[in-house]
């Protein structure tokens, strides 16, 4: 799985999820509220019932002339509080005395209580105070509870949305898998062409064969498939690559082959390349320092104007290559490092060019400075101080 897809299905497992997990959430808050509310109604009914239930002792004891003996395991969870008419507690079981005994619902984050005042005293008793202190913990419980529930739901959900992804990319990844081998056949077969061409046309030229303008054509067709046939084996063959080891050169010679290369490319629309080359020795692979100048000149070339022209020069630090053609709009400044991305129709190439420039000087940690304006050229900057050999 290559990092595109990684990145897609990372990402559709994170909608997928979260949306998910936001659905579910929402429903468990409203669980948790109905259900709060539920268990504080009960609570109070439970009180309320505690409240008759210490009533009926009350008047049963009063009846028999027995003294009242408060039996806390009769009342269960809730706990039991009586006072006689001057607030003095006679009986108890609360956890948390009242601070005064107004007779109603008393709702503290650790107990609720209910205060209820007799109409008459009923062995010398005036009031009652019911309190239920298991709501919290019930409370917490169902936090928990639905805590788990949306941490579990996640996960599963997560798993799910792995399957499904993987599911939904396998079409995909077949299809590519495909063109990725047509497109590795095809660089293979147009290696052997290119290959045969270029040292015919070298044989020929060695021999003094006077065609001149014939074997330019040849030459020049001959290096237009050889730029195909490069770009055809960054996209097949990128992921199978080795890299190079650096080696110190003079960035010089390199630039100076590479114009040679293009300028008769460019001489068949007009295009003149001008250079202005200090010496200047760098630390790199040679390999990649070749694609970087050729796919920055060959993109220069394309989106050039006829007659146009095209500046390179290296001095200390920087390279620089320019033109005067179609520019880039300052909206596409970002996007034409992406891969596959061309700013204009007019022009061939596959769109790989500048984000295989991209992608190597961020390899050398080299920075790239662009300006353009549309209609009046493009100028790219490198900076190349994190390379430079003193």
């Amino acid at each position: 799985m290559n990092s595109d897809e990684r990145r897609a299905l990372w990402q559709f497992i994170t909608i997928y999820t979260l949306s998910s997990l936001l659905l579910i959430t929402i429903i468990g808050l409203l669980y948790y509220f109905k259900e709060v509310d539920a268990k504080r109604h009960q609570s109070i009914k439970d009180l309320k019932n505690s409240t008759i239930a210490i009533k009926v002792d009350l008047m049963e004891a009063a009846m028999h002339q027995k003294p009242f003996i408060l039996h806390p395991a009769r009342y269960g969870r809730i706990h039991i509080g009586l006072f006689d008419q001057n607030h003095i507690l006679r009986h108890s079981t609360l956890q948390y005395l009242p601070k005064n005994l107004q007779p109603g619902i008393l709702k503290a984050p650790r107990y609720i209580q209910m205060t209820t005042k007799l109409d008459e005293p009923i062995e010398g008793l005036s009031y009652i105070v019911t309190e239920n202190t298991a709501l919290p913990a019930q409370i917490s419980g169902l936090k928990l509870l639905i805590a788990l529930t949306v941490l579990f739901s996640g996960i599963f959900i997560a798993f799910i949305g792995y399957l499904l992804s993987r599911l939904l990319l396998k079409p995909v990844k077949e299809r590519i898998a495909r063109l990725d081998r047509f497109i590795k056949e095809s660089a293979h077969e147009i290696n052997t062409p290119v290959s045969a061409l270029m040292m015919s046309v070298s044989s020929l030229r060695k021999k003094g064969i006077e065609e001149e303008r014939l074997l330019s054509h040849i030459a020049i067709s001959s290096k237009q498939i050889a730029d195909i046939y490069n770009s055809l084996s960054d996209i097949a063959f990128s992921d199978l690559r080795q890299k190079p080891d650096p080696v110190i050169f003079n960035f010089q010679n390199v630039i100076r082959q590479e114009c040679a290369f293009y300028r008769e490319i460019a001489a068949t629309r007009g295009i003149t390349i001008e250079s202005d080359l200090k010496s200047h020795f760098v630390k790199m692979a040679k390999e990649d320092a070749k694609r970087i100048v050729g796919n920055l000149l060959s993109n220069a070339i394309k989106y050039n104007r006829q007659n146009g022209e095209v500046k390179i020069s290296l001095k200390e630090n920087s390279l620089q290559i320019s033109d005067n053609g179609i520019g880039i709009d300052p909206k596409d400044h970002k996007s034409i490092f992406t891969r596959y991305t061309r700013i204009s129709k007019l022009s061939g190439g596959f769109g790989i060019g500048l984000h295989i420039v991209d992608a190597l000087c961020r390899d050398y940690n080299i920075k790239i400075r662009l300006k353009s304006i549309p209609a009046e050229g493009t100028i790219f900057t490198l900076d190349l101080r994190s390379v430079t050999v003193s």
